[in-house]
């Protein structure tokens, strides 16, 4: 029993003494370089971002990556891009990589998580994992904030400019009472053709549903609806992400529907849902919801 004892204190003390072992010269030198280049390569993600060019993320990657992992971030990249949220994209990372210590940059990999800002000045903070491989420090992962659905959506002008001749038609179409043109050009999918009822909190206590509403009904109550002033398509209340790849515009119309009881002003809120495949987007669904629509 005394010789077990005799026998751990050392290797104990031992351990306690390599754990505690102040750093080399060379240990501050490898630091000091990975801040520095950590440094510039978070940087440069932070650009790929402003620009909103997720491509310029690639060369960024760990070259060991595999092409599926690879293509994983580079899609979780393209997916926060366009959110407000990142609009103006900056990362501070210096004083967290300088309260990095000098074991995990000797490691060669290891997780960070840094604080983010914006340009309306909001902080957030995104995780990336560092790995450094064959010399030079890369991102061989990352966690970022988002996106969820409804975040709202600074696209680039040029998708934008995609968007609008087809909104603009649709618009058109509901003004001029052209249901069917609309209702058809969707996809022959419940999910496209159809939407959940909204239940008051009775109505769901009692378990009371009317079932999925049509978008045809939705849209020939629209008709009936007394409406002054159309928006024009570049002329929108805003722009959210929906899962996945897709883009929600959003206006808002004053209306009033004096056969419903409806005398005095209330707003119609027009979501038109567009999902992107390849480079085109496609008309995917649409949601009206006002006083005057039903379980809207």
């Amino acid at each position: 029993m005394s010789g077990g004892r005799k026998f751990f204190l050392p290797v104990l003390l031992i351990g306690l003494t390599v754990g505690c072992a102040a750093p080399t010269v060379q240990n501050l030198q490898v630091a000091e370089q990975g801040r520095e280049e950590a440094g510039r390569l978070l940087s440069a993600f932070g650009e790929a971002v402003r620009q909103d060019s997720p491509h310029l993320v690639e060369p960024l990657l760990a070259p060991t990556l595999s092409r599926g992992k690879a293509r994983e971030i580079l899609n979780c990249t393209e997916a926060v891009v366009w959110l407000r949220r990142y609009t103006g994209y900056k990362i501070d990372a210096e004083a967290v990589l300088r309260g990095v210590g000098w074991r995990k940059w000797e490691s060669g990999a290891f997780w960070v998580k840094v604080p983010c800002t914006n340009s309306m000045g909001r902080r957030f903070k995104d995780r990336f994992a560092l790995a450094r491989v064959d010399g030079q420090w890369s991102i061989y992962d990352l966690e970022l904030t988002g996106p969820r659905s409804g975040d709202a959506l600074d696209p680039p002008e040029e998708v934008r400019k995609q968007l609008w001749p087809k909104i603009q038609v649709i618009l058109d179409n509901m003004r001029e009472g052209h249901i069917s043109e609309i209702f058809y050009e969707l996809p022959e999918e419940d999910a496209c053709r159809k939407r959940s009822p909204k239940l008051s909190w009775w109505r769901r206590l009692l378990r009371l549903s009317p079932g999925s509403q049509g978008i045809y009904d939705d849209l020939e109550r629209l008709e009936e609806f007394l409406i002054s002033d159309w928006p024009l398509a570049e002329e929108v209340y805003g722009l959210a992400y929906v899962p996945t790849r897709g883009i929600m515009a959003v206006y808002q119309v004053p209306y009033v529907w004096p056969e419903g009881g409806i005398r005095e002003a209330d707003i119609l809120r027009i979501q038109i849902v567009f999902m992107k495949s390849g480079e085109t987007w496609t008309f995917y669904t649409l949601r009206l919801s006002g006083k005057g629509i039903p379980y809207s």
